[in-house]
């Protein structure tokens, strides 16, 4: 009976170890097959961060005001940031042209570099053609941004742009009246990083219906609460190109880590003012961008 029972027992010894063998091998299939899944998932979003989203392309649109009765709307198309270079061409700089047409903008504003590094990659004779199909009904303002100040690009940023029948504002205003006879003040501010930026002295005297600020630079935009500005359009940001959902970017730049992308309200000892971040259309350095789609921007406001 005592041998029945060892040799019972001697038998289901090695059952048990094969079930165990199993059971691990499962489990070790398993981490495989997630580790794959994960790896596949990494790959697949680092190159739709290389190979996608830098060449999408999506219009945001913000209303300033309400309309009210005998109102008039003024349309603002905001482009900023192109960074022209052998990843991002001509062909993207007509797209771009073509979907701001698309909006019918009244107005459209251009707040900083055009080319990423003009000295080792330019294509003025395309990127004027291309730049001078913008149509908009009172005109075309741009600034200087700090890639436009470098270098060879001081003389080829004016040439392409004022070539292009764009304004190109240096601590100066421009004035245009709308078709209501509605009284309308651009401001534009030379670059902080590679100009000699001031404000124009007669920026704080007239009374407008409407006032607009250009600086390429958002975090400067503090010193010019008071001056009542309706709102302030600035670019340079990228919005960090890279940036997890619901998070702020890892990555920022000088003069923009305070304010990085979209809409801000900012108050003054006097005065609340409006300030759009435009998160640009072109990448710096690294041709990446991850939840941060360029962005055409469409500012309606009511007169």
């Amino acid at each position: 009976m005592g041998e029945g029972i060892m040799r019972l027992r001697q038998r289901h010894r090695p059952a048990r170890r094969q079930g165990a063998v199993r059971r691990r091998e499962g489990a070790a299939m398993a981490g495989l097959s997630i580790a794959g899944a994960i790896v596949l998932l990494a790959a697949g979003l680092l190159l739709y961060a290389l190979k996608v989203e830098p060449y999408r392309l999506t219009v945001n649109e913000h209303c300033l005001n309400e309309p009210f009765e005998g109102s008039e709307e003024l349309r603002i198309v905001q482009l900023s940031d192109i960074h022209i270079k052998p990843e991002y061409t001509v062909r993207q700089l007509k797209r771009i042209v073509d979907k701001a047409n698309e909006l019918a903008p009244d107005l459209i504003v251009f707040t900083g570099d055009l080319y990423d590094r003009y000295n080792a990659y330019r294509d003025d004779e395309n990127v004027v053609h291309e730049l001078r199909r913008l149509k908009a009904r009172y005109g075309k303002i741009a600034i200087w941004g700090n890639h436009d100040c470098a270098g060879g690009e001081v003389k080829g940023y004016r040439d392409v742009i004022e070539g292009s029948g764009f304004t190109l504002l240096q601590d100066e205003n421009c004035y245009l009246y709308t078709d209501l006879g509605h009284a309308v003040m651009v401001t534009g501010i030379d670059d902080y990083l590679g100009g000699k930026p001031y404000m124009p002295d007669e920026s704080k005297s007239s009374p407008w219906d409407f006032q607009i600020l250009l600086v390429h630079e958002p975090d400067v935009v503090d010193q010019y609460v008071d001056y009542d500005y309706d709102i302030v359009l600035a670019g340079h940001t990228h919005g960090g190109q890279v940036r997890l959902p619901f998070m702020k970017p890892p990555v920022t730049t000088k003069l923009g880590k305070t304010y990085t992308n979209g809409i801000y309200t900012i108050k003054g000892r006097t005065a609340t003012q409006a300030l759009h971040v435009n998160t640009g259309l072109g990448t710096s350095r690294f041709t990446i961008r991850f939840c941060v789609v360029p962005e055409i921007a469409l500012l309606r406001a009511y007169l």
